[in-house]
């Protein structure tokens, strides 16, 4: 429901809405109640990104905290910089603008915003990354090709031609390297390294930090004496200096494709497989479960089976854009579910 626009049609229905869920018994509440969301920053407005107990997006005015528009199918990758215009970062990855309410045409698949806002690069249908201009759409240029020409099977793409394989591409802070799972680019010139370690057809997929300086692989290690079981290490490589932390004493053989993940707050690899390991970034020290920054999970068994444990089995960080937070607080309320302009919300 827009509310911006036919505002006599959006204060009606949430009147509606009020009074039957207050005729159903459910409370109504000034601020945000049990709803889950993180606040995300944009140039000209902001918004509220939730994912429980609705998944959705609401937009609300920066200065005054009024709620004006709400997508129920919009979900806001965070945290990311203010991009050009109204535009905002979604998950899966695209571009958003809640004032068209629609979203961007892009030539190619979105992996990564430069921290500037202004521009974004997109993986091409030719396997090619393009820098693109968010603002107005045009490509700015073509970086450096990554991957060496060949004629691949009949109807099978190689994977560093997949987005999927740039799912974590990242870019430094300084603005200066993209980095991505086939190398990295000086964005200066445009032109590609590859990473300092070998990726051979068969191993496992390395990844990369979210903030772009560090990349994660799994080599395997000798078995312990009297034993024919491999092992596997986990090593953190410096994509700035090659230098190389890797994880002692090592790990269970892994038989998961793709086991490895970052996290941030505080930044970590993880390693799901049969079993769940995490280690600090850059020490490579493993976290122990159940004490702090791990200390929501629970004091018996593993944690629970499932990729995003590297996510949920930490303490959540402090929300970010507090003083948003409080500022849209202070204009809605929430009625089971949802929420309402604080005007509609009959509150006692």
């Amino acid at each position: 429901m827009r509310a911006r626009g036919d505002t006599t049609g959006a204060a009606s229905a949430f009147d509606s809405i009020v009074r039957d869920l207050v005729a159903l018994g459910t409370p109504v509440k000034q601020g945000f109640s049990d709803i889950e969301g993180e606040v995300v920053q944009g140039r000209s407005h902001a918004a509220l990104t939730m994912s429980a107990p609705t998944r959705g997006t609401l937009f609300f005015d920066l200065a005054t905290g009024e709620p004006w528009a709400y997508f129920a199918d919009i979900h806001l990758r965070a945290p990311s910089p203010p991009l050009d215009g109204s535009y905002f970062v979604t998950s899966p990855p695209s571009l958003f603008d809640p004032v068209r309410a629609q979203t961007a045409s892009l030539q190619g698949d979105l992996i990564a915003v430069h921290p500037d806002g202004h521009r974004a690069y997109t993986l091409g249908s030719d396997c090619r990354i393009r820098e693109i201009s968010i603002e107005k759409g045009d490509t700015l240029r073509t970086l450096s090709p990554h991957t060496p020409k060949r004629a691949p099977a009949e109807d099978t793409t190689p994977p560093e031609c997949q987005s999927s394989t740039f799912d974590d591409a990242a870019i430094t802070a300084d603005g200066n390297w993209l980095s991505t799972r086939v190398g990295r680019f000086r964005l200066a010139t445009g032109t590609h390294a590859r990473l300092p370690f070998p990726v051979r057809s068969g191993d496992y997929a390395p990844a990369i930090s979210p903030d772009g300086k560090y990349a994660a692989r799994v080599v395997t290690v000798p078995a312990l004496p009297g034993s024919e079981l491999p092992r596997s290490a986990v090593q953190l490589v410096d994509l700035a200096t090659g230098a190389v932390k890797a994880t002692s004493p090592p790990i269970s053989v892994l038989s998961n494709g793709d086991p490895l993940s970052f996290a941030d707050s505080p930044m970590r690899v993880c390693v799901f497989d049969y079993g769940f390991h995490a280690f600090e970034v850059p020490s490579m020290k493993a976290f122990t479960p159940g004490q702090p920054p791990m200390s929501n999970v629970p004091d018996k068994g593993p944690p629970s089976f499932s990729p995003s444990t590297c996510t949920t089995a930490f303490v959540r960080p402090p929300p970010a854009h507090p003083d948003l937070r409080a500022r849209l607080a202070a204009r809605v309320c929430a009625a089971g579910r949802f929420l309402i302009p604080v005007a509609h919300c009959a509150l006692p």
